[in-house]
């Protein structure tokens, strides 16, 4: 166990949890998940259990947050609210500041009627979305024919959705990005369908129990560019409040293109197995998942460690 006595960065938290899972794991120790409430996490101390929030939980007291406040330098000439602006964008762009604008900004696409339906969720600029009973018909993928590794036409209408009660057309209207950016474009055509995509139903091939956890991945060869990766998976799992490590990790790569991971120690401390597979393990098959994230991109503006627009003091 990481002993943490300090103020916590969420900059900071990844190395230290990539540190104390692989440790965990490699001495057999694994912490089961009935065990795990990030709802209330703690600080361990020397000899002492406090419990702590990260800070942007709505009920987190600012004297609970583990992070106790970033402190600037105050230039000459710096108004007292520019001192005190230098430190919000700080929180909000750069720590612990960051999930909370995420968790809040999540709409629902299509609403459960019943607890067994399909639910989609997306936050305004569908940099992130969650589902629950999803469908996905990937048997026009055809990745091994294909050079583009971020096909935008992936799903026509009809093969992409869940039974569930949409809102219009609010996926639609948001705008496209850069493919490392938003889900906009993979995901615009998700819509209702009549079966409910479960273990037992005709139209799915292949059963996803697991949870799952859709990716676009930034360049493995690059130490900087990959941990824009990690950061953002590891910022995924506050937004959607889980953190199990029994976890399906698919690396969202519709081409024929192999990618390199240079870094692949790294997944040990979010994933069991250890690894990820491609999207093309599923090609050619109707795959329902239970549980799906399609995380925070790795190239976002304003992103998490990258285009972290830092205050410069």
């Amino acid at each position: 166990m990481v002993a943490v006595t300090g103020p916590i960065s969420l900059a900071c938290i990844l190395p230290l949890l990539a540190l104390t899972s692989v440790s965990e794991a490699e001495q057999g120790k694994e912490q089961s998940e009935s065990e795990l409430d990030y709802d209330s996490p703690r600080v361990w101390t020397r000899g002492a259990q406090r419990t702590r929030c990260w800070g942007y939980e709505k009920n987190c007291r600012e004297s609970d947050r583990m992070f106790k406040g970033n402190q600037c330098i105050r230039k000459a000439g710096d108004s007292q609210h520019s001192y005190d602006q230098k430190k919000s964008n700080f929180w909000r762009y750069a720590d612990w500041g960051y999930i909370s604008h995420y968790k809040d900004s999540m709409t629902e696409i299509c609403s459960q009627r019943s607890a067994s339906d399909s639910l989609f969720k997306c936050n305004g600029e569908n940099a992130m979305c969650i589902a629950k009973n999803l469908y996905m018909d990937l048997r026009q993928l055809n990745h091994r024919e294909s050079g583009n590794s971020h096909r935008k036409d992936v799903f026509e209408k009809g093969m992409l959705g869940g039974r569930c009660r949409m809102h219009g057309d609010r996926m639609s209207k948001r705008k496209p990005s850069d493919v490392l950016q938003s889900w906009t474009d993979e995901l615009q055509n998700f819509d209702g369908v009549k079966f409910r995509p479960q273990r037992s139903a005709k139209q799915c091939d292949v059963w996803v129990d697991r949870p799952t956890v859709f990716m676009k991945f930034d360049s493995g060869v690059n130490l900087y560019h990959h941990f824009c990766d990690f950061f953002n998976l590891f910022a995924s799992q506050h937004v959607n409040g889980s953190f199990s490590r029994e976890l399906n990790v698919v690396m969202w790569h519709t081409g024929r293109t192999p990618y390199y991971d240079m870094f692949k120690e790294v997944w040990r401390a979010f994933t069991l197995d250890g690894d990820f597979k491609p999207l093309g393990d599923y090609d050619g098959k109707r795959v329902c998942f239970r549980d799906a994230v399609f995380t925070l991109g790795p190239r976002m503006p304003l992103g998490l460690f990258y285009s972290s627009p830092i205050p410069e003091h």
